[in-house]
């Protein structure tokens, strides 16, 4: 049974925000008083408030060395506490990572999605047959996520040709043909499908890692079909209609061919154990024989995508509308739940010896220099001033925050008590040198910034508790694309 949610409800688990109302008339933080609705002759911008702003700032001489701190070294640098710094530890004692595998590269895309998916597998191949180092094509299933993309959008457009252009879901529909970002869902439709394939046989080019301009090329194309079925249609009939699809995505597929390759129907694979002690080369490989091979008989389908998104109801299942990238696949579906129960079941997915997908806001707390995730290691407000507290319920309620990257969770440590305390993080930024930790592209995230800033964790329905296990058959949330769970779960 499937019902429909037209709004989030407001459930936050947190504290209270600071800011309370006065006398229904004014609000106050920190002792500041905020006249709720200014007039428009007070709201103006003059040149004596103009004059006020630059007499105050310049006024405090701390202001003069945080703007040179600033403009010499950026925001990062002249926010990054040495204190928290010398606490960073990049060391983990369960970790499913080997000494000298390398951190993949997306590159200039919005790839990470796949990078995360291929990279949860890549670990039990390289265990399996001794490798230094192993990569899937992500190449690969870039290109069928294109081609499927653009057959997904133009089947709703034929589904929906007498639907006014200004109707909400055809009007995002219009807005985003395709794009990189995805959902946990889009991975699994691509890799039962089409298989997988090593790094070899389909290697990066240009355009895998600069996809801008494949985007371009093929959101102009969607839509000037749509723009002429739209237009035309009373005049065609069914197969006309057909003959304009099939062909325009014939079109989708050449172009994709001239930006990434040929897809290989065959191919021929070779690698070298670490210890140089065999050479193989496997030669007449199907994607969907190299598949087998690679993940074995693990179903993709098994595994669940847990989500804390505070904004919504906990322990509810729910059903994001047109989130398939793939004619006849499956569109995502999430289990909401506690911060709590993410974590216990992610150490627990590692402790496995399984590494966890998930998606998070890597644009809060992100060191690049220290390769760190971490709320406490740079201080914004120090140098910036102070700003209205916002639970992480409101953040996601005023688009503030979202799941817009995803990773793998490779590592976990606990303090005496059991208690988690950091976990690694394998990113697909690249990395400096791979026999260092910390410059290797594996990151270290602090637990707090777990709590804040991690939306989605992917696990194997094996490893889910009893009362978890029993929620998957519970009744299913529809959701809008334009609500904020739709809009912060995907990863881009």
């Amino acid at each position: 049974m499937t019902s429909v949610v037209t709004r989030s409800a407001a459930v936050d688990e947190q504290a209270q925000p600071q800011a309370q109302r006065v006398r229904g008339k004014k609000r106050r933080w920190e002792g500041h008083e905020v006249a709720d609705q200014p007039s428009p002759k007070k709201a103006r911008i003059t040149p004596e408030f103009i004059e006020m702003c630059r007499e105050k700032f310049t006024s405090d001489p701390k202001n003069i060395i945080v703007r040179n701190a600033i403009a010499s070294v950026g925001t990062v640098l002249a926010a990054t506490s040495t204190e928290e710094v010398n606490k960073v530890n990049h060391v983990f004692l369960n970790t499913i990572k080997e000494e000298h595998v390398k951190a993949t590269n997306q590159a200039s895309s919005g790839r990470c999605w796949l990078f995360a998916g291929l990279n949860m597998f890549r670990h039990t191949l390289i265990k399996a047959l001794g490798l230094k180092n192993f990569e899937f094509s992500e190449t690969y299933l870039f290109f069928w996520d294109k081609v499927e993309r653009s057959n997904v959008f133009l089947t709703y457009i034929l589904n929906n040709l007498d639907k006014p252009l200004d109707d909400r879901t055809m009007h995002l529909t219009l807005a985003r043909p395709v794009c990189d970002g995805g959902y946990w869902n889009m991975f699994v439709n691509l890799v039962n499908k089409y298989g997988l394939i090593p790094k070899d046989a389909m290697k990066e080019t240009f355009h895998s890692g600069w996809s801008e301009e494949i985007n371009e090329v093929i959101n102009e194309r969607l839509r000037a079909c749509a723009h002429y079925l739209i237009e035309n249609h009373h005049k065609l009939n069914e197969e006309q209609i057909e003959e304009i699809r099939s062909s325009c995505v014939q079109q989708i597929y050449e172009i994709m061919v001239k930006f990434l390759g040929m897809p290989p129907k065959e191919f021929e694979w070779s690698y070298i154990k670490s210890d140089y002690s065999e050479r193989q080369t496997l030669a007449g490989l199907t994607p969907a024989a190299f598949k087998t091979m690679a993940i074995g008989g693990i179903d993709l389908n098994d595994f669940i995508c847990l989500t804390h998104f505070p904004d919504h109801p906990y322990n509810k299942r729910y059903a994001l509308k047109h989130t398939s990238n793939v004619v006849g696949g499956e569109k995502a579906i999430l289990l909401n739940v506690s911060i709590r129960e993410l974590k216990k079941h992610a150490a627990k997915a590692i402790t496995s010896g399984i590494p966890v997908w998930f998606g998070a806001d890597v644009h809060r707390g992100f060191h690049p220099y220290e390769d760190t995730l971490d709320e406490k290691l740079i201080d914004y407000d120090l140098i910036f001033g102070e700003q209205y507290p916002m639970t992480k319920a409101q953040r996601l309620a005023y688009r503030t925050t979202e799941a817009n990257h995803a990773m793998c969770l490779t590592g976990v440590d606990f303090d005496e008590k059991g208690k988690t305390i950091k976990w690694q993080v394998e990113n697909s930024w690249g990395y400096y040198d791979d026999e260092t930790p910390g410059l290797d592209g594996f990151l270290t995230m602090s637990d707090d910034w777990f709590d804040e800033n991690v939306f989605e964790v992917v696990i194997h329905k094996n490893l889910l508790s009893r009362q978890l296990t029993r929620l998957l058959t519970s009744e299913i949330v529809e959701v809008e694309p334009w609500d904020t769970l739709a809009e912060a779960a995907m990863s881009r």
